[in-house]
């Protein structure tokens, strides 16, 4: 389901462990902090994620004696970098250079005794990529041996598609053969009551923001991605905080899911614009204070678009959930849906609070639907109590790329969630399989 482009081929691609280049060090460290930056790139989304990397060696960085560790987890093809003088400001052009094959590597971001930064390979995976959940627990077991610690968080940069069967968000017609835009049939074109469209043409508008969409491999017109299932099985360690500049992965079935991964978890309801989360200072509010500090990565995130002099850029959300808060959320859904089955199967997805663009319907307010379905006084100060438990930061821009297909964010209470009634059968059968299905019976 990690994934925003694809032609699903669940490719698997063999294993082979690269060098260790003398990493394996017999001297019993434990670090007080790790963090880790898996960034995969063989996508539409290389030149980002390598102007990623240069932006965060313009930060802090740890030194190399240092008991705290930045790594990066990083696959992208050859890039060519073209210093240009454009209006009296240098620029780096990136040209993709095609037909040469790269692997993954696990390098060490640092500065050294003379501050200089030391981009240091400690192990390469030749024959592999990182949207392959062999790969990802390879690599991260590989981190568990070479980096011991108590502590460890991850930031996940990539395409990705929520909770959705992998490649499912892009073709959903090649999963079923008779698709249609779910249950409640809708035209073509449809206009919202707010005044912004969806439209069945997916080009990009001119003008349109490249946005990310967890992990996807894609070297040519083939597309390989992460089950949210498989992502977690993936992990072998307990993460402090996973933050996912990804796009669509705010859903309550993600968070629930990981709730057992990680203890917070950082995430975006929409898409996210392809420039991503600020990384010249991520480093630094990860490793450089005494704890990291989650929610400064997460409101820098949306200041950043938030202060847009561009309307149109000015698009973003995000919420920060505290993962061991998540079971009252749980309890009071799983009433609500019970009561209110009818209301749900009912209700006008038209009106509720929607955080999709375009025909890709999947992605709805978890608050909104209740009110709609007919939740009364009482039962929605349940609710709030349980979201305001969990939900440690939450903010959303007025609207999101309302000329682009986008939508006016009148109410956002930091989940997003799945509306059967919108949905299918073959989303409903996958749907069971999910841990918040099991734990609130949305889908029987």
């Amino acid at each position: 389901m990690f994934a925003k482009v694809l032609l699903v081929l669940t490719a698997v691609f063999s294993l082979v462990s690269g060098c260790q280049c003398g990493h394996d060090d017999p001297e019993d460290i434990t670090y007080e902090q790790v963090a880790i930056l898996y960034s995969a790139g063989v996508n539409n989304l290389a030149k980002y994620l390598d102007e990623d990397i240069d932006c965060i060696k313009e930060g802090y960085l740890p030194k190399q004696n240092e008991k705290k560790v930045f790594l990066i987890v990083s696959h992208l093809p050859v890039i060519q970098k073209t210093k240009k003088v454009i209006n009296g400001k240098e620029t780096i052009e990136r040209t993709v250079i095609s037909g040469k094959e790269t692997y993954p590597k696990l390098w060490r971001l640092y500065r050294n005794g003379k501050n200089e930064i030391v981009a240091d390979t400690i192990k390469t995976y030749p024959s592999a990529h990182l949207a392959d959940p062999a790969t990802m627990k390879t690599v991260l077991q590989d981190i568990q041996r070479l980096f011991k610690s108590d502590h460890y968080g991850m930031v996940l940069s990539s395409h990705a598609s929520g909770w959705l069967p992998s490649g499912y968000y892009e073709h959903p017609e090649y999963f079923e053969p008779h698709y249609s835009a779910g249950r409640k049939a809708v035209p073509s074109v449809f206009v919202f009551p707010d005044g912004s469209f969806y439209h069945e043409e997916r080009e990009l508008l001119p003008g349109e923001p490249l946005t990310k969409s967890v992990t996807m491999h894609k070297p040519e017109s083939v597309a390989t991605e992460l089950e949210l299932l498989d992502f977690k099985d993936a992990i072998p360690m307990h993460l402090d905080y996973l933050l996912f500049d990804a796009c669509l992965m705010g859903c309550i079935e993600v968070a629930y899911e990981l709730k057992d991964v990680c203890d917070q978890i950082g995430f975006s309801q929409t898409e996210i614009l392809a420039d991503g989360f600020n990384y010249k200072n991520l480093v630094g509010l990860l490793l450089e204070r005494p704890q990291p500090d989650i929610r400064a990565v997460v409101d820098d995130y949306f200041q950043q678009y938030a202060d847009k002099a561009d309307k149109s850029d000015r698009a973003a959300t995000i919420s920060l959930i505290d993962c061991t808060k998540l079971e009252p959320v749980a309890e009071i859904c799983r009433t609500l849906f019970l009561k209110y089955a009818t209301g749900l199967e009912e209700l006008d997805p038209y009106v509720v609070q929607r955080y999709y663009r375009y025909q890709k319907h999947w992605f709805y307010d978890l608050e909104d639907v209740l009110v709609h379905a007919g939740m009364d006084d009482a039962e929605h100060n349940s609710l709030k109590s349980a979201l305001n438990g969990c939900v440690l930061y939450k903010a959303a821009t007025e609207e999101f790329l309302k000329g682009y297909g986008g939508f006016t964010i009148r109410t956002y209470c930091g989940f997003s969630m799945y509306l059967p009634s919108m949905g299918s059968s073959f989303l409903d059968s996958h749907y069971k399989d999910l841990a918040w299905n099991k734990a609130t019976g949305l889908v029987d």
